[in-house]
């Protein structure tokens, strides 16, 4: 929902592109749903012909570096500022990051919205998901 509403109103004419990277993962509980998130998002942003999801396989190398092996080796906390690099090199102005946080009975997901060419964070959304609640999750934040 959020970013067909923040690209439409960029009035961008026509097919706009957002890099899906990968999500910090915070303690070991919350991996899976890490490894899970960039795929679902993928495939929601697929429904809308007005946006080309970018999965971190299909991008191009950064320094001879594939864009996955980039963000293997990104330091904590910096995963936004690689992935707005993987993002310059194969020229999409979008992208989406974030972190992933297990606790008692939730686990916490933060998305960051990145204006590439701004080179800085648009928003970021921080949503608690249950076990199998992901679908509604991505609703809410695409």
């Amino acid at each position: 929902m959020f970013i067909p509403l923040f690209l439409s109103t960029l009035a961008l004419a026509e097919e706009t592109g957002v890099l899906v990277s990968t999500f910090e993962v915070q303690n070991e509980k919350a991996e899976s749903l890490a490894k899970r998130l960039p795929d679902v998002l993928l495939d929601r942003l697929k429904k809308d012909s007005s946006i080309k999801g970018v999965a971190l396989q299909d991008a191009a190398p950064v320094h001879k570096t594939s864009a996955e092996t980039y963000m293997l080796t990104c330091p904590y906390g910096e995963y936004a500022g690689c992935t707005t690099q993987i993002a310059l090199v194969n020229e999409v102005p979008f992208a989406i990051s974030g972190k992933v946080d297990a606790l008692e009975e939730v686990i916490r997901v933060s998305v960051v919205y990145i204006d590439v060419n701004e080179g800085a964070p648009v928003t970021t959304i921080t949503l608690d998901v249950t076990e199998g609640g992901e679908q509604g999750f991505v609703e809410a934040v695409l």
